[in-house]
């Protein structure tokens, strides 16, 4: 069964289409998540925007649902970027 999507703020520094710096601040106490946060952070970093997406992570069915969606978000605002 999939959970609902956890809510966090994700903010990713780009250097071209690749990321540079990843700050993630979850809104939950959900100790699950503020455990693979840093992990998640790392994993990226050096990876294609693009790319970047967390599949299904053991006991927290709802952090990469939230965790794609904040990307989608970003993904969106760097192509809006690119058309100005």
């Amino acid at each position: 069964m999939r959970g609902l999507p956890s809510s966090i703020t994700v903010t990713v520094s780009l250097r071209g289409d690749m990321i540079r710096d990843v700050t993630l601040r979850p809104h939950t106490t959900d100790p699950t998540f503020l455990d693979l946060r840093r992990w998640l952070a790392t994993v990226m970093i050096g990876k294609p925007l693009v790319e970047v997406k967390v599949g299904r992570l053991a006991g927290s069915s709802g952090i990469p649902l939230g965790f794609n969606a904040a990307l989608e978000q970003i993904r969106t605002q760097a192509t809006q970027g690119d058309d100005r």
